[in-house]
Parts: structure tokens; sequence; C-alpha cells
């Protein structure tokens, strides 16, 4: 009699300890897969798995100033997958060329891209943009230590080769990059464009391109 109470006592513990292990391992495949940075799943039908990439980080949430498309790729000729009407809230993931990466659905993480105007951005957003369209357009990178916007200025720290310059390069390197940043400046909506001052590891002024187009250059 003693000996099979024994029993049944071992075998409610073991089914315990069982049941235990059970949700301990369950535990652990649900924070394994909140760990790792893409979702697995079968594909019904198919003989592989199917591996989904996890979803963009959102550094910041815009509402749309317009009614505006939303298109697969930063282009006009690219197709169009939504279209959002004034008010709708997207979530700002990157930006090219004037074109932010946004998402559209936080629900299921669909994305798309929008020019940039057609968002209600705040100044820093315009001028990230209008840096990244502008940029590749300035030439001479190797004379450039940072870019940084202050005070409504465009200040661009110059290296040391920027000495080797004469007068005449300088002018024409100034006003190369200012006319690039106008255009680009103005199409995100600054009206003038900031103003382009070089500055050289002292932070004294060598340089300058006007919001109006003109050109200084100290000696």
């Amino acid at each position: 009699m003693k000996t099979a109470l024994w029993m049944r006592s071992a075998g409610r513990i073991g089914g315990t300890f069982l049941f235990v292990g059970l949700l301990a391992g369950c535990a652990a495949k649900v924070a394994d897969v909140r760990e790792e940075p893409e979702t697995t799943v079968y594909a019904p039908g198919a003989d592989t798995l199917v591996t989904t990439p996890a979803r963009p980080d959102v550094y910041g949430t815009r509402l749309v100033r317009t009614r505006a498309n939303v298109r697969t790729q930063p282009s006009t000729s690219a197709d169009v997958i939504r279209v959002l009407h004034p008010g709708a809230s997207v979530g700002l993931i990157a930006v090219h060329n004037g074109w932010f990466n946004v998402m559209v659905d936080s629900v299921s993480g669909a994305t798309g891209w929008m020019w940039g105007p057609l968002l209600n951005l705040t100044r820093e957003d315009r001028f990230g943009a209008a840096l990244d369209m502008a940029r590749p357009n300035f030439g001479a990178d190797t004379l450039f230590s940072a870019v940084f916007y202050e005070d409504n200025i465009l200040k661009v720290s110059l290296d040391l080769a920027w000495r080797d310059l004469t007068t005449a390069q300088k002018q024409e390197v100034v006003g190369q990059i200012g006319t690039a940043w106008r255009a680009a400046a103005q199409q995100m909506g600054f009206r003038p464009a900031p103003e382009i001052r070089f500055l050289s590891n002292m932070n004294y002024e060598m340089a300058r391109f006007t919001s109006k187009g003109q050109v200084v250059v100290k000696h």
C-alpha cells in the first residue's frame, strides 16, 4: 500500500516537473524569436522555409500635406502602391535625393517612397534632404572635413588643401558647391536657400556663397 502511494506521488511530481520543463522550453523559444532580427515562417505548399526581413527602424512621424502618391522607388516613374490624403501619418525611415522612405502602415509594416515637399517636414528634415540631394554635385570632396548646419547657414569645414588653391580655383569651388546647394535647398522649400560659408580649421571664414548667388572669397 505504501509502495503504491509512493509511486503515485512520484508520478505526480514527475508530471509536474515535466509540465514545468515544457513551459520553460516554450518560454525560451518565445524569447529566442523576439531576439531574432528576422522572422522565419513556413510557406504552405513549399518545401523550404521563407525568411522575412525585420522591419526597418522609424526615426520620426510626419503628416501628409496634400494628396500624395507612395511609390515603390524614389522616382516619379516608379509604380504607385498607395495614395495618401492630407493628415495621414507616415513614419520616416531614410532619405535619398529629396525622397523619403516611409512606413505607411504600422500594422503590416508596408513601406514606400514619397517626395519630400509632400510631407510636413521639420526644418532639419528639409535641410538633411537638401544636403543629401546637393552633395553628389559638390565635387572636390577631398577639401571637406565636415559639413554642418547652424544659424540658418550651411558651414563647410575645409582641410589644409584649401590653402593650396588659387583665388580663381577657390571661386570655382565655392560657385559650384553654392549653385548645387541653392537648387536643392529651393526644391526642399527654402526661400531663399541658406547661405554657405567655408571655414578653415581655425574656424575663420575663408569664403562664402550667399543666398543670392554671390561668391565671396577672402585672400
